[in-house]
C-alpha cells in the first residue's frame, strides 16, 4: 500500500488517482528517477535561455551606424554642388556635377537619402551596397578623366603631350569630396573591418546579394555620366 501525495489517504499501489481527493498519483519513483526528471527540466530551461541569448545576439547586429557614416554621406551630397572639374584654355571654366548633369546629381542625392534612412535603421548591408556602387562610379570617373585627356591629345588643337593635356583639365574639390565621402562611407558601413565589409557586400537584400545592387547603381550612374561629353573647344555639354 501507498499514500496519497496530496491528502495522505491510503491508496492501492497501482492507483493513478486518490479516491479521497482525486489528486493524480505519480507512482513510487526512485531517487534516480527524480534526479533524471530534474536534469531534464534543467536542460529545457537552459535551452530556452540559450535560444533567447541567440535572438539577442542577432538583434545586436542591427546596431546604429557609426556617426562617421553621416559625415561620408554629407560629403558625397555636397560634392555635386562643388566644381568637380575645371577646363583651362584661354580662360579657366569650372563645372559642378549638378550644372552639367542634373539627373546624375539627383540620383546621387536620392541614394544619399536612402543611405541616411538605412543608417538610422542600422541596416548596414544597404549602406555597403550604396558605398560600393559609389566606389565603382569613382573608378568610372577616373576612366572618364583619362579618356578626356586622350581626346585632348588628339583634338583639333593638334598633337599635345600628356602633361600639357593634364594641365588643361584639373580635378576640383567636388571630385575629391565625392571620393573621400565614398571611402569614409565604405569604411563606416563595414565598421572598419574588411571581413565585415565582405560579409555585408554579399548579404542578401530582399533575396538579392548587395553586390548585385552595387553593380546596378554603378551601371545607372555610368549611363547618366555617359551623356556628358567634352567638345574639342573644351566645353562640356550633354
Amino acid at each position: 500500500m501507498k499514500y496519497c501525495v496530496e491528502c495522505g489517504h491510503e491508496i492501492q499501489d497501482d492507483a493513478k488517482f486518490c479516491p479521497a481527493c482525486g489528486k493524480q498519483q505519480y507512482g513510487n519513483q526512485s531517487i534516480k528517477d527524480h534526479l533524471s526528471n530534474f536534469l531534464n527540466l534543467f536542460r529545457v530551461i537552459k535551452s530556452s535561455y540559450s535560444d533567447s541569448d541567440e535572438k539577442v545576439e542577432d538583434d545586436s547586429e542591427y546596431v546604429p551606424a557609426m556617426p562617421i557614416t553621416y559625415v561620408g554621406i554629407g560629403l558625397i551630397a555636397l560634392s555635386v554642388f562643388f566644381p568637380c572639374v575645371a577646363i583651362i584654355f584661354l580662360v579657366r571654366v569650372s563645372f559642378a556635377l549638378i550644372d552639367v548633369s542634373g539627373s546624375t546629381s539627383l540620383f546621387i542625392l536620392v541614394l544619399c537619402g536612402v543611405s541616411i534612412y538605412a543608417a538610422r535603421k542600422g541596416k548596414h548591408a544597404p549602406l555597403t551596397m550604396v558605398s560600393n556602387g559609389f566606389l565603382m562610379f569613382c573608378a568610372l570617373l577616373v576612366y572618364r578623366y583619362l579618356d578626356a585627356l586622350n581626346q585632348l591629345q588628339n583634338s583639333m588643337l593638334g598633337s599635345i603631350s600628356a602633361k600639357a593635356a593634364s594641365n588643361m583639365i584639373n580635378i576640383e574639390m567636388g571630385s575629391f569630396l565625392f571620393l573621400i565621402g565614398t571611402l569614409v562611407m565604405g569604411f563606416a558601413s563595414g565598421h572598419g573591418s574588411i571581413s565585415q565589409w565582405t560579409k555585408q557586400s554579399i548579404q542578401p537584400i530582399n533575396g538579392i546579394p548587395a553586390v548585385v545592387g552595387s553593380v546596378v547603381i554603378a551601371l545607372i550612374l555610368a549611363y547618366l555620366i555617359s551623356q556628358i561629353h567634352i567638345s574639342p573647344n573644351g566645353h562640356m555639354f550633354r
